[in-house]
């Protein structure tokens, strides 16, 4: 039996360190359209997002980098980048506005305790005339994985609209015992990564408040050597990829008073310190709690007050300070460095990174990587925005099957490399698929497309567009289409949904041979 269950446990390993490593291997971007520059987050340079409250909690602004000290592994470091960011004073429609997720955890939570979260979120999103500061998507981790109930908003009767018409289901993994408590972990874990993933390389915070009662923390399990190092590096790459996206992570209760009481809440804190070396590495490591307080966030719980502490989570982010630092330590080695950040304000408590591991940078992605990272993206439920992608011209075609579509992109956003002939090329990664009703993909399609043009003129000027066709094989009875794009040069990645097949006009006959065609302004290619 302790080998059957060693084996299950490397095999959930293996699996979330490939999950993993697959959305987390991407470049920094190298350009943006954004009005702000987009920070290289690696390892190479720490980007920190830092919220500075009272005593009473209240965020404090007015704040200037004098006021701040950054400290790695108790050395000071020199602040090379510093900005002070209001979300009151940042127009939400420009893109810079710093961007909140909603968790409502529905495998991890009693069905209960998944009803009285809900009421409290839908009086939440009643406050302030309905009218929220930030962009906010609502999103649920169901047992079939992370869904989308209500897209990005700041409208509370949207969210609050949607939330009514998404129906809960019951959380049967919870019944199912240590094999069971493997598969929430794994789920979560996933979850994490997609919204991570959805979100880098765009130039602003990210908030996630994650109303859950959390994960089993295993506190007891011995795990065997190599099932160890494959947990160890998965802790390393999810913790790499949470910085490269900004994420701060909040954890929420929905318990009550009884979540003070329960084990992962009562003993989290043993892991917050970080995994150091391999033979250090928990499955208590990659709970929930623990990942929240790492961030820079709080782990919530024992109050039955649940859209207060959803509000106070979102308040944290209303006024914070981004501060970038270049280690003076230059081995990247891997090795876990602890963060401090002082100020020089008494009585006032700051919320940051507690540390990351000084991972080298990664190698230059294969054409087959790429393919694989962009094919994520299209099963990812979460939209990418880092590069302007959108549909145009949508049509289906019966005998054949086949989706045809326009994608526009932004051909500022693209990197466009001189050729020899004094043309320019930039090579771009398609992924596109289709899915039915009930969110089960039923085709597929990954290319590389090479688009080359005779003249530079006006691509890099703000809204030129390329059109380029893109077919699909689709099943008529699906639901809806979803198409990736990635740029290999920046790394930046763009969706585009089609969302409801039934509204797509539907001709008769053999899909047409399709070639590139221009966006405006565009020179046809050679």
């Amino acid at each position: 039996m302790a080998r059957r269950r060693r084996g299950r446990i490397g095999a959930w390993l293996i699996s979330a360190v490939v999950a993993l490593l697959g959305i987390s291997r991407a470049q920094p971007p190298q350009s943006s359209p954004q009005t702000l520059p987009v920070v290289e987050a690696s390892a190479r340079a720490v980007t920190l997002d830092v919220v500075v409250t009272s005593k009473g909690g209240v965020p404090v602004n007015g704040l200037t980098a004098k006021d701040f000290s950054i400290f790695e592994d108790g050395i000071p470091q020199k602040i090379a980048s510093f900005e002070a960011v209001d979300v009151h004073g940042v127009k939400t429609d420009s893109g810079e506005a710093p961007a909140t997720v909603l968790v409502l955890d529905e495998m991890n939570t009693r069905f209960t305790d998944v009803v009285y979260a809900r009421d409290a979120l839908k009086r939440l999103f009643a406050v302030n005339n309905a009218q929220l500061y930030q962009p906010t998507t609502l999103l649920a981790l169901t047992n079939q994985g992370l869904i989308t109930i209500c897209g990005y908003t700041r409208d509370g009767h949207t969210l609050a609209e949607s939330l009514r018409k998404h129906q809960s289901a019951l959380p049967y993994m919870l019944s199912q015992g240590f094999y069971g408590a493997l598969d929430r972990i794994s789920q979560t874990l996933n979850a994490l990564g997609q919204i991570a993933s959805s979100t880098q390389g765009t130039p602003t915070h990210k908030t996630i408040v994650w109303v859950s009662s959390g994960l089993p923390l295993l506190s007891e399990l011995m795990l065997p050597p190599q099932d160890q190092d494959n947990l160890f590096r998965t802790i390393m790459r999810l913790s790499d990829q949470l910085m490269q996206s900004r994420v701060t992570l909040y954890t929420v209760d929905p318990r009550g008073t009884r979540g003070a009481l329960a084990n992962n809440n009562r003993f989290f804190n043993a892991y917050t310190g970080g995994a150091i070396n391999m033979g250090d590495a928990a499955i208590g490591d990659v709970g929930l709690q623990t990942i929240a307080v790492q961030t820079g966030g709080k782990a919530l719980f024992g109050d039955n007050d649940i859209d207060h502490a959803v509000a106070a989570s979102l308040a944290d982010a209303d006024v914070y300070y981004t501060l970038l630092y270049y280690p003076t330590n230059k081995n990247f080695n891997s090795r876990y460095r602890r963060i401090r950040v002082a100020v020089d304000q008494p009585g006032t408590a700051v919320l940051t990174r507690t540390g990351y591991y000084a991972l080298p940078s990664p190698a230059i992605r294969t054409p087959a990587e790429n393919l694989q990272r962009v094919d994520l993206a299209v099963g990812n439920p979460l939209p990418y925005n880092q590069l302007h992608v959108e549909v145009k011209d949508a049509s289906l075609t019966r005998d054949p099957d086949t989706a045809r579509v326009n994608l526009l992109i932004a051909s500022s956003q693209l990197v466009w490399v001189p050729q020899p002939n004094g043309k320019l090329t930039a090579t771009l990664d398609f992924a596109a698929a289709d899915f039915s009703k009930v969110g089960k993909r039923m085709h597929a399609i990954q290319m590389r497309r090479a688009i080359t043009l005779s003249t530079g003129l006006g691509l890099r000027q703000k809204g030129h567009v390329l059109g380029v066709p893109v077919q699909l094989p689709y099943s008529f009875s699906g639901g809806r289409l979803r198409f990736a794009v990635e740029d290999e040069g920046s790394g930046l990645i763009g969706t585009a949904d089609v969302e409801d097949l039934t509204t797509l006009p539907v001709r008769k006959g053999t899909t047409p041979s399709l070639k590139h065609r221009p966006g405006k302004g565009d020179q046809p290619p050679s």
